[in-house]
């Protein structure tokens, strides 16, 4: 089993249950995920590198509205620190 195969059993809240599909949850998920295994350690610095590296990420995730920014990665921790993030059972 692939990382993105485990990954896509997350719950996603924000489209079920809040109706916003600007940014896919695996999408926002996978590119914090690798930046942060890259050394970055700030969301400036995260959202940089993932601009440059867009054409690497089209080939795996969707990006319907390209690389989320600042604003969505705190929406997506202050959504997962609500309890509202997990996974499916």
């Amino acid at each position: 089993m692939q990382v993105i195969d485990y990954l896509e059993g997350i719950h996603d809240p924000q489209r079920t249950e809040y109706g916003n599909i600007r940014h896919k949850l695996i999408d926002s998920i996978v590119l914090a995920l690798t930046a942060t295994l890259c050394g970055y350690e700030d969301y400036q610095e995260m959202e940089e590198w993932k601009r440059l590296k867009l054409d690497f990420f089209k080939g795996f995730l969707e990006l319907p509205q390209g690389i989320p920014d600042e604003s969505a990665g705190i929406a997506l921790l202050k959504c997962r620190r609500s309890g509202k993030t997990g996974l499916r059972t």
